[in-house]
Order: C-alpha cells, then sequence, then structure tokens
C-alpha cells in the first residue's frame, strides 16, 4: 500500500545526536516513543519523527558512507495500522539518496498489579 511522502523540515543536534524530521506548521499532541524512535501526532495526523543517537541508528539503517550532517533533504511518510506503523523516510547527502522503510510493531499497556 503507498504511504504519501511530505517534506520535511530538518533539525540535527549534533552535540545531542538527535535528529528531527518533521511536517511543517504542525503541532505535537502527544508522542509514542518506540526505542530510539520518537513519533509525534496531532490529534488526528503524524507530525514527525525524533530520532535519539541518530548517528549510530543511520549508520546501522543505511550502512557506511551516510553523515547526518551533509543531510540536504527530508521526505517522511507514515501509516498506521491496527497492530503496526510503517514509516518511509527518503532522505538526501549532497548526491546521496536513501529510502527506508520501517515497520514498527505496536504493543498495547499492560497493567501491572501493584
Amino acid at each position: 500500500m503507498k504511504i504519501d511522502l511530505y517534506k520535511a523540515v530538518i533539525d540535527y543536534d549534533e552535540k545531542f545526536d538527535l535528529l528531527s524530521l518533521r511536517r511543517p506548521g504542525l503541532k505535537t499532541t502527544f508522542n509514542l516513543e518506540a526505542g530510539n524512535l520518537v513519533f509525534d501526532f496531532t490529534n488526528r495526523d503524524f507530525v514527525g519523527l525524533e530520532i535519539q543517537d541518530a548517528s549510530r541508528w543511520l549508520s546501522d539503517l543505511a550502512g557506511a558512507g551516510f553523515n547526518l550532517s551533509s543531510l540536504t533533504n527530508a521526505k517522511i511518510g507514515f501509516q498506521d495500522k491496527s497492530n503496526f506503523m510503517r514509516l518511509l523516510l527518503v532522505l538526501s547527502f549532497g548526491s546521496k539518496q536513501m529510502e527506508k522503510e520501517l515497520i514498527v510493531q505496536k504493543f498495547e499497556p499492560i497493567a501491572i498489579p501493584a
């Protein structure tokens, strides 16, 4: 199934190795964490994504040759399914481009007795 892509505003904090990819003009009202990924949402729409430990994450995902300081363009797409979320990233590093689809499993919260 096709995922619509949106141009993302890129913010990379090299000191904290935090990459933020956000759709412009939308405000976050809540988020969901999945490991080192934080998905941001409005009440209805996907807003963006923060990636903690972004350099290692990118290296694990795409291999060597991609450096976040040379990230020039990004597009993000998101699809929410009943038991998983699909994320499509298209990242441009000068003349190199990387396209990756990620599937993130959803988990139901479990009540732990006191």
